[in-house]
């Protein structure tokens, strides 16, 4: 009576008969088919009414999408049913049941009943609904879906087809309002993607540079940050699937540890406080923990001149708001200094924004140093400087800023110093003595000066020029435009080939290892006509030979002894020990003795144990011999009129009330008598 209860049951109760199918699929073949059949209506149904609930059909769906593998053959059409439905009418369809079918196709996905290809491109059409929680969701399955693909091996046919599609999205961004929210959507995979590295080529960096000049401003903002943040955030993303979560219980310690004073104490609260500092421990680690090399986007870029140019026709001719011309701006300059670029009108476009008064100004100085070097014609940076020296070298100004306008100075002519004139060097360096300045300004001025002793000491005043630079103007030489220093051999090659410092010899002696060895003595001199003979021969061919070898000798040591051979790790850090212990050497002549570092907490107590060993321990000096009297016994030697004033103030001190109100009355009493 019960299984035939349960029979009646089952066409409504579909998670159980959907158990009962997955444990013997024979058996319950035909309420299968009957809810086949019923699916097949309710589709052709909701064909007819796309926007409807059906309830019943979402219900349909999910239960065919956790079958399936049970009857392959019978549901053979029903994956491409859902992404048919999907496609025509996913901007009509209710959002539960949009969401329903979106499921079913994930749960196809990982079963690998579909192809990746035609469900990620179903994925990126989805982006065009209005649904957050949907898009949320699709956004997850591909970037987990990309990267599984690409796990083992690089799946180059599938990610061709999928970066080909998005360059069709971004193309029809301009097309409406769902088209650009795919697109803006496409690009936050991609951002992702190369994030955790697993699109890191230069076509998915193409596909970023072309978002930079989409018409919608928000695709544009998304491609422009990506490569002015590249640098600094892949490490957020890249391989941290783990740490999901983690963040918002970062930023909210201090608001759990003012809690955990505040309220009362509770199990709850420790957890989640143990949970936040855990958090921020993984956090301190990763940071650590030393970065796997990648090149930047920035250097992928295909055509850097071309994207520079384009990109400054934007920011010349645009409209765009004074924030996302600033990071346009930013982006522009990052360009020109990383591939070494020429685009001289830039530089005069951009004096009108080094004012005091502009925002953001101390990135906009930023820029205009990342966008100097050595190929930019001295002619096009020098009104750069100019403007820099008139606008923020002032008197007229905020210590602050005549600060920032020095260091700007500094960054440019550090990257091109030949855009600096001697006039305005010498002017620049007088406020190495300013102090109505502050410090800021005196050290900006003589960071200027030394970089100028380094760089070209003639432009330098005599007396800021310094010994070492002084001594080394005769045989200085000033590099003009164009022109570079080749080097002809390895950076510290002659520290190498010369002597060694004790600790690295190590103990080599060429006599080491021969005790015990007896030396070949001439005594035994048996057949000595022969060894006359062949001696006289062969000592005129050893003159002929050596006569060849000193050719050679001295051929090879006018060769450099890098081409002689290859250089090793060990060479290179044998390279970098010497320098160092050179450096130290001259910086322990110049800077003389030097403050010791502050010690922690177990390095003072440390040294304080040291200082303990053989004293005496403590204990009462009493009745023991002291080394000088105390202070009351030197005030009791002192002369006369040494303490009487101090008597006085002594005694004044110890009045009570009424005695100051006494000497205060009298003290009325004669400056009454005196007016």
């Amino acid at each position: 009576m019960g299984r035939r209860n349960r029979a009646t049951q089952l066409p409504t109760n579909l998670p159980a008969l959907q158990n009962l199918i997955k444990r013997d699929p024979q058996s319950y073949r035909e309420e299968f088919l009957l809810q086949l059949q019923h699916y097949e209506s309710s589709l052709a149904i909701l064909r007819l009414e796309p926007d409807g609930e059906a309830k019943e059909f979402s219900e349909q769906v999910t239960f065919l999408s956790h079958v399936t593998s049970c009857y392959p053959r019978e549901c053979e059409a029903f994956p491409d049913q859902l992404i048919s439905l999907l496609q025509e009418h996913h901007l009509t369809l209710n959002a539960e049941v949009r969401r329903t079918l979106v499921q079913a196709v994930i749960l196809l996905r990982n079963r690998q009943v579909i192809s990746t290809i035609g469900v990620l491109e179903l994925f990126f059409t989805l982006f065009r609904c209005r649904d957050k929680a949907l898009r949320s969701m699709l956004y997850a399955h591909i970037i987990t879906d990309i990267r599984n693909a690409n796990a083992k091996s690089r799946d180059n046919k599938m990610n061709k087809v999928l970066q080909n599609y998005m360059y069709t999205l971004l193309e029809q961004a301009d097309q409406g309002a769902e088209q650009a929210l795919a697109a803006k959507k496409a690009i936050e995979v991609c951002v992702e993607l190369y994030r955790r590295r697993v699109w890191s080529d230069p076509k998915t960096v193409d596909i970023l540079a072309q978002a930079c000049f989409s018409k919608v401003n928000r695709i544009s903002l998304a491609g422009i940050q990506f490569f002015l943040g590249i640098d600094e955030d892949r490490g957020a993303g890249a391989g941290d699937s783990d740490s999901d979560g983690e963040g918002g219980t970062a930023q909210d310690i201090r608001k759990l540890q003012h809690a955990a004073h505040v309220g009362g104490k509770s199990k709850t609260r420790t957890r989640k406080m143990d949970k936040a500092v855990a958090a921020v421990r993984r956090r301190e680690t990763r940071e650590k923990r030393a970065e796997v090399f990648h090149f930047s986007a920035l250097h992928q870029l295909r055509d850097p001149q071309g994207f520079a140019e384009r990109l400054y026709h934007r920011v010349s001719t645009g409209n765009a708001p004074i924030d996302v011309r600033i990071l346009e701006i930013k982006l522009l300059a990052r360009v020109i200094g990383v591939h070494k670029l020429v685009l001289l009108p830039f530089y005069s476009y951009i004096l009108r924004y080094l004012q005091p008064h502009q925002r953001d100004v101390t990135a906009l100085i930023t820029a205009v140093a990342q966008a100097s070097h050595e190929m930019v014609p001295p002619d096009s940076l020098e009104p750069v400087l100019m403007a820099l020296a008139n606008n923020f070298v002032v008197d007229t100004v905020a210590p602050e800023v005549v600060s920032a306008g020095l260091n700007g100075i500094r960054e440019v002519c550090t990257r091109a110093p030949l855009a600096m004139t001697e006039t305005l060097l010498q002017d620049l360096t007088e406020y190495k003595s300013h102090r109505n300045k502050g410090e800021c300004v005196m050290m900006a001025s003589r960071g200027l000066i030394g970089l100028f002793r380094q760089l070209n000491p003639e432009l330098l005043k005599r007396k800021d020029r310094g010994k070492s630079a002084s001594m080394g103007l005769k045989n200085f030489k000033t590099l003009g435009y164009g022109e570079i220093n080749v080097a002809d051999q390895v950076d510290g090659m002659d520290l190498l080939e010369g002597p060694q410092s004790e600790e690295e010899e190590g103990g080599d002696n060429p006599g080491e290892g021969w005790e015990g060895w007896e030396i070949a003595s001439d005594e035994d001199e048996e057949e000595d006509g022969e060894e006359e003979v062949w001696t006289d021969v062969l000592n005129g061919e050893e003159e002929d030979d050596k006569g060849e070898e000193d050719v050679q000798e001295s051929e090879e040591k006018a060769k450099p002894a890098e081409t002689l051979r290859f250089l090793s790790e060990e060479d290179f850090r044998k390279i970098r020990r010497r320098k160092q212990r050179l450096e130290a050497e001259k910086l322990a002549g110049i800077i003389g003795h030097r403050k010791k570092a502050r010690q922690s907490y177990e390095e003072r107590l440390e040294s304080i144990r040291e200082g303990r060993e053989g004293r005496v321990k403590y204990g009462s000096k009493k009745g023991k011999e002291r080394g000088s009297t105390t202070n009351r016994e030197k005030a009791k030697k002192k002369a006369f009129m040494m303490v009487v004033h101090k008597n006085g103030i002594f005694k004044k001190s110890r009045l009570s009330l009424r005695e100051k109100q006494i000497h205060l009355r009298k003290h009325i009493d004669r400056q009454k008598k005196q007016m």
